[in-house]
């Protein structure tokens, strides 16, 4: 009598390496390899944390999962792999393996403050990034570069520095915040944020040209009215005038101040505003004088009463003389044109 002993070989599975994943992203299938042949190989397996997204427990290859991590931390599963051959109703279990699936967390970003306004060449107040993971990376992009230069087009961290708008009305720049965390060389992102900066503008200021008025009948000046003088600014800048349009203005050059101020700043020009007095004096000369001249003396002390004479503007020259032996005129000047009588000394 004859019979065969058969011993069925120990199954040898082959090593498997650690696996780390972000949270929400498939975890890489592991196809085991037995060594053993001539008979059926089977796989079992346990997992000590299922928060990861593996089941507790399985048979055959894994995959179809999904990573998963709701903490702010990584968290880890070990995997105990055991593999086992069947050959003639005899199954024999092989010496287990174990491997690691790490699933990261999901980091985020907040900026502090998210918005904000500065006015144009002034630094903005630091945007600070923080998140609920530690180690956390912020990067981060900006836009309008053309309009608003200062602070660069890309950069990691807290924002901060200045910004300048170019142009003459508001800008807004958005900042694009993108959260990663970094782990077993596995960098996973998290939902990107924007903060943004509104840049004012301080005003610039343009007077009108230098006017030129006629002094009002009967007035040493003019009520005169001029165009506005034109700002450009944001907030928009509030204007005044050191004489507001429509005042009156005295005989002369008048320089006006305008000035124009918003939240940021103010800006100044001037201009002129001259009023010529075109108006002659009134004057009424007292009667022609014939006296004679004193005795001993070639000449005369010579009294008269003055003439009455009015001016707009109230510029009269009366002079009073001691005439020689002779004839002559006396004047009375006003600020245009001349008034005045005739005297005759004669020598009696």
């Amino acid at each position: 009598t004859t019979f065969t002993i058969t011993v069925n070989p120990t199954p040898v599975i082959t090593p498997v390496a650690n696996q780390t994943v972000c949270n929400g992203s498939p975890i890489p299938p592991v196809n085991f390899t037995v060594s053993t042949t001539g008979g059926i190989n089977m796989i079992s397996w346990t997992n000590d944390n299922p928060a990861i997204g593996i089941p507790a427990s399985g048979t055959g290859n894994i995959f179809g999962f999904t990573g998963t991590n709701s903490t702010n931390a990584p968290i880890s599963g070990t995997i105990t792999v055991t593999p086992m051959f069947s050959n003639g109703s005899v199954v024999c279990t092989g010496p287990s393996i174990t491997y690691t699936v790490t699933v990261n967390p999901t980091p985020n970003a907040v900026a502090t403050p998210a918005s904000q306004t500065v006015c144009s060449g002034n630094a903005i107040t630091t945007i600070a990034l923080t998140g609920n993971v530690a180690g956390t990376v912020y990067n981060w992009t900006r836009d309008n570069t053309a309009n608003v230069t200062g602070i660069a087009a890309s950069g990691s961290g807290n924002i901060s520095g200045t910004l300048t708008n170019t142009t003459a009305v508001q800008q807004v720049v958005t900042f694009t915040i993108t959260p990663s965390y970094t782990n077993n060389g596995v960098t996973c992102t998290g939902t990107p944020i924007t903060a943004t900066v509104t840049v004012n503008k301080a005003p610039t200021i343009t007077c009108p040209g230098n006017v030129v008025a006629n002094s009002a009948p009967g007035q040493c000046g003019a009520i005169v009215t001029y165009p506005a003088a034109t700002a450009t600014g944001v907030p928009a800048p509030t204007i005044t005038y050191s004489h507001p349009s429509g005042s009156f203005f005295p005989v002369g050059v008048t320089t006006v101040t305008a000035t124009a101020t918003n939240s940021c700043g103010t800006a100044t020009c001037t201009f002129t505003v001259t009023v010529n007095d075109v108006q002659a004096p009134v004057i009424t000369c007292p009667a022609n004088i014939t006296v004679s001249n004193d005795p001993n003396l070639c000449s005369a002390v010579v009294n008269y009463a003055l003439p009455s004479a009015s001016d707009n503007c109230n510029k009269l020259q009366v002079p009073q003389t001691i005439l020689p032996h002779g004839g002559g005129a006396i004047t009375v000047a006003g600020n245009n044109s001349p008034g005045g009588f005739m005297f005759n000394l004669t020598n009696n």
